[in-house]
């Protein structure tokens, strides 16, 4: 699609790690199988161990042990009409997720997993057995979330999450070549492996040539015609919110209202607040202004698009676009 508007997609291969939940849940299956028979304290050992590496798995500690396959981020460079005096990314991850649990469900159920967990801390020396339970009980909902992809019934067909972004960019990038900007150049990046844990986006950021002076992610885009931006974003280490100063180019002033959302998240834009680039996510938001729902399930197809969410979203980044070019124009 790139190539027939007459942008020319540049694409670099990396190497992602696609186990890394699979390998949290054993490590919290085997832990859950190990609370429900604890009878001493080497065994409490144990649950921490495995409690412990099942934290460290999910955070890529364990990379080096687990398998490896190549994924490829895709970019394309529009450079603008005069020299470039600075250059802003936009992205969105091209890869799609089919999960038995939504991003809503997952959340009741961790939530779910931490109470049973501190029940059982609770009940340790008072009622040794319910403790013991509780525990087991908290370890194996945290692996069967965890573990939910393999567990989903029908396919996502990940048209929210995350095609439309994807489209709308393009669109983005098309008319871009066609007009371009006057001191702006303008990169859009697809990145893959982003519901592995935005391993595109950090792969791609290690290795860039130019750090851009601002970067938008887009998530969601069309679950319903409004937009956020998420306050918290996972960034692989801490939490961290938007860039402050980038924020403020997002405020309505003729254009549609982007809302502020108490709300974490995990996404491309987390890799790149860890390696200090402005950046925010433009998150598509349901009728009522909720966050999306029915991700990373059959619900996620062509007929749960808003065209009001697309329409919004495009006409926020042109206007910020023309908005970045003009002031460094000056």
């Amino acid at each position: 699609m790139l190539t027939r508007t007459g942008c020319v997609p540049q694409v670099t291969a990396f190497a992602a790690i696609p186990n890394r939940l699979d390998a949290a849940a054993c490590c919290a299956l085997l832990a859950a199988v190990v609370a429900a028979r604890a009878r001493r304290r080497a065994h409490m050992v144990l649950i921490a161990g495995l409690a412990v590496a099942a934290i460290a798995a999910v955070a890529g500690i364990l990379d080096a042990l687990l398998p490896h396959c190549t994924l490829y981020n895709v970019d394309s460079c529009i450079e603008p009409r005069a020299r470039a005096v600075q250059e802003v990314w936009l992205g969105a991850h091209y890869d799609s997720k089919t999960e038995g649990l939504d991003h809503r469900q997952r959340a009741a159920a961790w939530a779910g997993a931490t109470v049973l967990v501190g029940l059982a801390a609770a009940f340790g020396r008072a009622r040794p057995r319910a403790g013991r339970w509780c525990g087991a009980a908290g370890f194996a909902v945290a692996a069967a979330t965890a573990g939910a992809g393999r567990l989903a019934r029908s396919p996502s067909h990940g048209i929210i999450d995350n095609a439309t972004g994807v489209a709308l960019i393009t669109e983005i990038a098309a008319d871009l070549h066609a007009q371009p900007l006057a001191h702006t150049r303008v990169r859009c990046v697809f990145w893959a492996a982003e519901e592995l844990g935005a391993q595109g986006s950090r792969a791609f950021v290690r290795h860039a040539a130019v750090r851009p002076q601002a970067a938008v992610n887009l998530e969601g885009i069309g679950a319903g015609p409004g937009l956020g931006v998420p306050r918290w974003e996972w960034t692989g280490r801490s939490w961290a919110g938007p860039d402050a100063a980038l924020r403020q180019q997002f405020q309505p002033d003729g254009a549609p209202a982007v809302v502020d959302l108490a709300l974490p998240v995990v996404t491309d834009c987390g890799a790149l607040r860890r390696a200090g680039i402005p950046a925010l996510t433009l998150l598509g938001l349901g009728p009522g202004g909720q966050a999306p729902h029915g991700l990373h399930t059959s619900h996620d197809r062509r007929q749960a698009v808003d065209p009001a969410g697309l329409r919004n979203t495009r006409e926020v980044l042109w206007k910020w676009l023309r908005n970045v070019d003009a002031v460094r124009g000056e």
